[in-house]
């Protein structure tokens, strides 16, 4: 069974995100960690909520839709904290490549900012 989960947007202190900071967004060790952990949570409650089961080896798929689209790059480099809550929901043992198959990136451009958003796809292998 394949499972497609819909990410809420996260939010620290004022400011509301799409995606995790990339490693280009200049910011504070501290501040980055607390984004970091935002977004490892909604990912943690979105994979609960959708019950996804404990499974041996997966494919992952990152789906962004954003009016602005991103580079690639830096969507692989914003994707660290969702991958690693894959671990902490406990879907796969850890994210090393024996149990992650294949991390799939996809950027596709979204006409409004309503539209926005970011939904995973966990495919068991």
């Amino acid at each position: 069974m394949t499972y497609v989960i819909p990410l809420n947007k996260a939010t620290v202190g004022r400011e509301t995100r799409l995606l995790p900071p990339s490693l280009n967004a200049r910011m504070h060790w501290s501040v980055r960690s607390r984004w970091t952990k935002a977004f490892q949570e909604i990912v943690f409650w979105a994979i609960r909520e959708a019950k996804v089961p404990k499974l041996e080896r997966i494919v992952l798929t990152i789906e962004v839709r954003q009016c602005n689209e991103p580079d690639l790059d830096n969507l692989a480099a914003s994707s660290k904290p969702i991958v690693d809550s894959l671990a902490l929901a406990q879907v796969i043992p850890d994210d090393h490549p024996r149990y992650l198959t294949e991390l799939r990136l996809k950027s596709v451009h979204a006409k409004t900012k309503a539209e926005e958003t970011v939904i995973i796809t966990i495919e068991p292998v």
